[in-house]
């Protein structure tokens, strides 16, 4: 009996010692936290120097990829951009991958006479124009030129004593507008249409228009003007360089205009 007081006293001792059991949480799910939303970039800016202004045929191209800037302020620092660009070459810039050629093209069959069609493939005088636009780097085609009193009286005595009207498509270059004035100073009536360069080769295909002043960037553009109107009508007339000034890190491409087109 003893004995057994003994043992029940001790086994009651034992469940007395034994740890409380840990209660499970009733609720387990997470708080939810939110997730930082990264702040938006600032959109690159791109400025143009003056010489720019509205002469940049894919102007379209530059606005859709950063904010564009006409920088009109001479004593700006150009510290503000992530790319400043302008015609001609720069001290201490990068020369564009892609230099405009400026070319006077004149479709033959618009054309009064194969004779007249020679008098104004020779009507243009380049280096009167890049010595106008004064861009350092531009270069002018060393060709033959017909003054503009020997054009009219050519024009004369062909029996066009007042001249011959001319309609003709006109790329946005620098320059283009000293072209268009020549010829109506040497007895030529011109109306000249802005177009792009697309809309300039489907108008020479379509015998809309009798000439344009177009662009061209590599050879192989210059080879598909060649074959739309012939070798013999398209004349160049001079090149403009552009460059440019970036900051490190930009990923650098360019339209085909030799604009650089920029992304991070």
């Amino acid at each position: 009996m003893r004995m057994t007081l003994l043992l029940t006293l001790l086994l009651w001792t034992l469940i007395a010692c034994e740890a409380a059991p840990t209660p499970f949480p009733i609720d387990l799910t997470p708080e939810p936290t939110e997730t930082p939303t990264p702040a938006a970039l600032p959109p690159l800016r791109y400025g143009l120097l003056p010489n720019t202004v509205g002469l940049i045929p894919d102007l379209a191209l530059l606005t859709a990829s950063a904010e564009v800037i006409a920088i009109t302020d001479p004593n700006d620092p150009l510290t503000d951009y992530d790319i400043v660009v302008g015609y001609g070459l720069q001290p201490d810039w990068t020369a564009s991958q892609l230099m405009p050629h400026i070319a006077w093209a004149i479709h033959p069959a618009r054309l009064p006479s194969d004779e007249i069609a020679l008098w104004l493939r020779q009507s243009i005088d380049p280096q009167t124009i890049v010595t106008d636009l004064a861009l350092p780097g531009a270069i002018a085609q060393p060709l033959p030129v017909i003054g503009s009193s020997e054009l009219r009286t050519r024009l004369a005595n062909a029996g066009y004593p007042d001249g011959i009207a001319l309609t003709i498509g006109a790329i946005a270059l620098p320059g283009v507008d000293q072209v268009i004035d020549q010829l109506r100073r040497s007895g030529v009536a011109v109306q000249a249409i802005p177009m792009t360069l697309t809309e300039i080769r489907t108008a020479l295909a379509a015998e809309t228009i009798d000439g344009a002043v177009i662009a061209w960037s590599i050879e192989v553009e210059r080879n598909a003007w060649e074959a739309l109107i012939g070798v013999d009508n398209v004349i160049d007339l001079y090149q403009v360089p552009i460059s440019y000034r970036a900051t490190p890190n930009l990923t650098i491409a360019f339209t085909p205009s030799g604009f650089p087109l920029i992304s991070r």
